[in-house]
């Protein structure tokens, strides 16, 4: 699989240092009060938290946008990524948003990145995301840029080229069809 767009790993890291800092404190209260209740209560967080840190650890793993060989695959809600084939992607823009907590009792912004979608796939006009990470509505996949890493022109452009370079190695050999290939023997006769 080739990463496109990784997640945002700064605040993977941030929510690993205090998982494994709540672990590591629920451990040793666990390990040091001598009521079995509290005991039981701590290695539950603990537990808890230990889960937790494995999931933020799998989101290391876990790209926004990967190309698979033949789906360009968005990771924009749990489960499996939604997987869109590659001449339905037209482009990558950046766009803005709200992001999706407000700041200081005021609605913040974010810088975001939207996947143009072919209106000749209408099954992929919309799909199912968790709204925190995005939205996709009317041929416009939005992934909000709070949960990616950060995005830039020069990211846009990247993934403009990829894409691009994709769609054409893909249109290549059914441009190649005898018809084409005996047409251009002809004319490079001339």
């Amino acid at each position: 699989m080739e990463v496109w767009l990784h997640p945002n790993r700064r605040a993977l890291t941030c929510g690993l240092i205090a998982a494994c800092g709540t672990a590591t404190a629920a451990t040793v209260a666990a390990a040091l009060v001598a009521s079995p209740a509290l005991r039981t209560a701590a290695a539950a967080v603990a537990a808890l938290a230990a889960a937790v840190a494995a999931g933020l650890l799998r989101g290391f793993c876990l790209p926004r946008i990967a190309w698979d060989g033949r789906y360009v695959l968005f990771r924009v809600k749990p489960g499996p990524p939604a997987a869109i084939p590659l001449p339905a992607v037209e482009a990558f823009f950046l766009g803005q948003g709200p992001a999706t907590a407000p700041l200081a009792g005021r609605s913040a912004e974010t810088v975001n990145l939207v996947a143009r979608i072919s209106q000749k796939f209408p099954e992929y006009a919309r799909g199912p995301v968790r709204p925190a990470l995005a939205g996709w509505c009317d041929g416009y996949l939005t992934i909000r840029g709070a949960w990616c890493e950060p995005l830039t022109a020069e990211v846009v452009r990247r993934l403009n080229r990829r894409l691009r370079e994709l769609q054409l190695a893909d249109a290549a050999p059914r441009a190649a069809s005898p018809k084409s290939t005996d047409d251009s023997a002809a004319g490079g006769a001339r």
